[in-house]
């Protein structure tokens, strides 16, 4: 895994969002009832929108899901005889059976590799056949050229002990064969301490071959995520993707990645999107504008007051896996509330610039473009003076820009009005109060609400936020009273003031919305054989 040194500035192609309203009466003509040559005899094929189906004499002998076929191709057959010429025709997929159990949630192994992730016929006209599958599958151009001539290059940063350290298996057992499938290569560099993540993303430059890379993968959880994504901010600013195999996904999650099944048809299929991205930095006390470079790049929000008092005691429960995260909130407040008559209270001083948008639901996780983003292509230059929060104490204060979702609560939204791309960061700050009051906002941000019109709370759409802490004694840097928690990790701050900044569109990520879209209400395997016909079934 070697590189070398001072390698000029990459450039990378962008690649378009696909348009998934496809009109299956225009394709399929060179596919239903074409007859081929299956397992060395002859066999029907037929293509519906979800399946392509191989029969025989009225037998199913196999389906595939378009969804899931990730590369096709053609080659010369073998066959021999007087036959007519044709070709053979080659379909890698993510294969959904007994090898893999596919929850909404997860993906776990259950056997060791799969003996095959192709399927392999021939047929005359191989080439309008092939054509006819790419468009059905929604394969993007740049897969549709012969395995040979279309190898892509991949930076995979993987924490070994993320998700009750398996991720290193499932990158064994499952990842490596279906990127291998779509002729992916991976260059994977392994963690051994907290920053290594950060660390190899930031210096990386060339693959092994001195080529560059088309992207970089985080193999973790949200810590992972968090520090793969700032080095690369920080350095090559490649297009991003995450496969979620740690304890708590939710950064995936937010992006409309649930499980490590979509994680690859992300990377395989794209699209990549633009999208906004925050950055932190650290600034003396008294600081009118936010200026030198950032500490972190958080990838969606920054909390402090009783979410980031509720990480501290996170950190020390990581056993607990999943569950942890609500039950530690609930035992915080509570405890605050009935032991120390309220939650804690803190004096910061909390001043932004307005950047006004209405409030509206980002389109682009449900599959479609975005009106409020395309608008926003290119926001005013012009900053506003600063306003200031007209609180004395806070209970909870947090900044995102994404609409930022959770994984142990997944009905939760933490700013249901943020978009993608808009060019704005989201403010939301809770005034310090008792726990009677306090309550009813967390148990209306785990349903989706915010509470636009209480008194004791600010929801602002902005540009730049100032955050100082408190004067008081003890409550500085190093103090629990001046903790920050960014996308789910704890972080203290060295100075006594920060500024967090929106830089517009600075990252690419990899999505797969037409997959999000389709599956989104109802189970991952129950979409996926939805539409079986009523045949016997033998999968590949």
């Amino acid at each position: 895994m070697s590189s070398k040194k001072n390698s000029p500035a990459m450039s990378h192609k962008q690649f378009p969002a696909m348009d998934t309203r496809i009109d299956m009466s225009e394709v399929g003509a060179n596919v239903n009832g074409k007859e081929i040559y299956y397992g060395g005899s002859k066999a029907t094929m037929m293509m519906s929108r979800q399946f392509l189906t191989i029969e025989r004499e009225g037998l199913v002998l196999t389906s595939v899901s378009l969804r899931h076929v990730i590369l096709v191709s053609t080659s010369d057959s073998n066959a021999t005889g007087d036959r007519e010429a044709r070709k053979s025709v080659t379909i890698s997929f993510i294969k959904i059976s007994e090898v893999w159990t596919c929850l909404p949630y997860a993906c776990t192994t259950v056997a060791n590799a799969p003996e095959a992730l192709q399927l392999n016929f021939d047929c005359l006209d191989a080439d309008a056949v092939a054509s006819d599958i790419r468009i059905a599958a929604r394969i993007p151009d740049r897969l549709n050229s012969s395995t040979s001539s279309s190898q892509r290059s991949f930076a995979a940063i993987l924490n070994p002990v993320s998700g009750n350290s398996i991720s290193s298996q499932i990158l064994r057992e499952i990842i490596f064969p279906i990127l291998s499938q779509a002729s992916i290569d991976l260059t994977t560099y392994s963690t051994n301490a907290k920053g290594d993540a950060e660390k190899f993303a930031r210096e990386l430059k060339l693959d092994k071959n001195g080529n560059e890379f088309e992207g970089i993968i985080a193999l973790g959880g949200d810590g992972t995520a968090t520090e793969v994504h700032s080095g690369n901010m920080r350095n090559l600013r490649l297009p991003f993707a995450i496969i979620p195999v740690g304890s708590d996904n939710s950064l995936s999650f937010t992006i409309g990645i649930r499980n490590v099944v979509e994680a690859l048809l992300a990377i395989i299929k794209g699209p990549v999107i633009a999208i906004d991205v925050l950055s932190l930095h650290e600034l003396p006390a008294g600081s009118t504008t936010i200026e030198g470079d950032a500490v972190i790049y958080p990838m969606c929000s920054i909390a402090f007051g009783v979410m980031a008092d509720a990480l501290l005691d996170i950190e020390r429960t990581r056993w607990m896996g999943k569950i942890r995260s609500p039950l530690v909130v609930m035992k915080r407040v509570l405890y605050d509330g009935f032991l120390k008559v309220g939650p804690r209270r803190y004096g910061w001083t909390v001043k932004y610039r307005p950047s006004p948008s209405p409030f509206s639901t980002c389109k682009i996780p449900y599959r479609e473009s975005c009106k409020v983003c395309e608008a926003e292509a290119n926001p005013p230059e012009k900053l506003q003076p600063w306003s200031k929060v007209p609180f004395n104490d806070f209970a909870h204060v947090t900044i995102g820009t994404h609409p930022g979702k959770t994984m142990s609560i997944p009905n939760a939204k933490l700013y249901p009005p943020a978009h993608w791309a808009d060019g704005r960061a989201e403010l939301y700050t809770v005034k310090g109060m008792w726990l009677g009051n306090f309550l009813p906002h967390l148990i209306g941000t785990s349903k989706g609400h915010v509470y636009y019109d209480d008194p004791n709370v600010r929801y602002q759409k902005c540009s730049e936020i100032l955050i100082e802490c408190s004067q008081e004694p003890d409550q500085g840097p190093g103090s629990d009273f001046w903790v920050v928690g960014i996308d789910g990790e704890v972080y203290r701050p060295k100075t006594a003031s920060i500024g967090v900044k929106i830089n517009h569109r600075a990252a690419q990520m990899y999505t797969y919305r037409d997959f999000w879209g389709e599956v989104s209400n109802k189970g991952l395997l129950s979409s996926l054989f939805s539409s079986t016909p009523n045949s016997e079934i033998k999968t590949l």
